[in-house]
């Protein structure tokens, strides 16, 4: 009796369209076609949440749970934006805090440059709530790598595009070829 109780409740409340947010999670995106309360100033900025590996990494897995703010103009696009930012690394007084890039040397391939934002592309999937993250063939070896540094690279471009409204989930791909499965 209380487990079908339980479930009812449950149910209603997510019929309701109430649902709890992460702490630190942006808000919610305004629902299409509705009018945004204060219409932005031209010229205005908004932050965006990006996510780096911390050189003491107290969980021990490997993600990048630092979250910083940068600030980009309105009318940037917000995912180009993120990504720019995320592959430039950590300013010198975030590294100064121990923030460091994944981006910049492969564990796979020592020779392999440092990750440039030309060598990553991001598409929307049909329906926008998935994001496919395709590296350049040059740039593979920054996913074809040992768990924990792939760990480091994809989590640090998922946090931080999850963080950007309308995404939910988000998908790796070489060269446009999504990666179906990881080796281990």
């Amino acid at each position: 009796m209380a487990r079908s109780t339980l479930l009812q409740i449950a149910l209603a409340f997510a019929l309701s369209g109430c649902a709890a947010q992460r702490p630190g999670a942006p808000p919610p995106a305004p629902k299409p076609g509705a009018a945004a309360a204060h219409p932005p100033d031209a010229g205005a900025a908004r932050t965006i949440g990006l996510h780096f590996v911390t050189r003491d990494d107290p969980f021990l897995d490997c993600r990048a749970h630092a979250r910083v703010e940068r600030v980009i103009a309105v009318d940037a696009d917000p995912i180009d934006a993120a990504m720019r930012a995320l592959i430039d690394g950590p300013t010198p007084g975030e590294e100064q805090q121990g923030l460091y890039s994944p981006f910049r040397r492969s564990v796979a391939d020592p020779a392999t440059p440092p990750l440039r934002a030309s060598q990553v592309s991001v598409r929307l999937h049909p329906g926008g709530e998935a994001a496919v993250v395709s590296f350049a063939s040059e740039a593979a070896p920054y996913l074809l790598q040992a768990i924990c540094a792939r760990t480091a690279v994809t989590s640090s471009i998922e946090l931080t595009l999850l963080e950007l409204p309308g995404i939910r989930t988000v998908r790796f791909a070489i060269d446009g070829v999504i990666i179906e499965e990881w080796d281990a």
